[in-house]
């Protein structure tokens, strides 16, 4: 822990900043949880909620399924707003359930193709040609 102690004599005022660092903690890699069996929380990801279960080592559920909504309408403080509960809601169902870590899906899709066969974003900017 370190002080620094600072006066200010145009104000009148004395200020005391302090400063620590914490030790640094190696978090388990996935594989690690893994082996370990500890519980995780399963996160899917939706258009208007979080659908959220409590999975065992080998991703089964354990109970019902949960629900965190999300509503990302609105300006962009709203819907960050609206995002960091959501979140927030998620590590407090982690905590209450005894979960390990949350695992959130990455279904890795391909970027879908056009009906003549080209990627979409390659179609965009074909299509956004100003030539004649």
């Amino acid at each position: 822990m370190r002080y620094d102690i600072i006066a200010d004599p145009i104000r009148g005022r004395w200020y005391l900043d302090a400063c620590w660092a914490a030790d640094k903690v190696m978090l388990p890699t996935p594989d690690e949880i893994k082996a370990s069996g500890a519980r995780l929380l399963g996160v899917d990801l939706n258009a208007d909620h979080l659908a959220a279960a409590v999975l065992d080592a080998h991703g089964n559920p354990l109970g019902e399924p949960m629900t965190v909504p999300v509503d990302l309408t609105g300006p962009a403080d709203t819907r960050d707003g609206r995002l960091r509960a959501a979140i927030s809601n998620l590590i407090t169902l982690a905590h209450e359930y005894g979960c390990a870590a949350i695992v959130v899906e990455n279904l890795s899709l391909p970027t879908p193709a056009t009906p003549d066969g080209r990627p979409w974003g390659e179609a965009s900017a074909a299509n956004t040609s100003t030539e004649p």
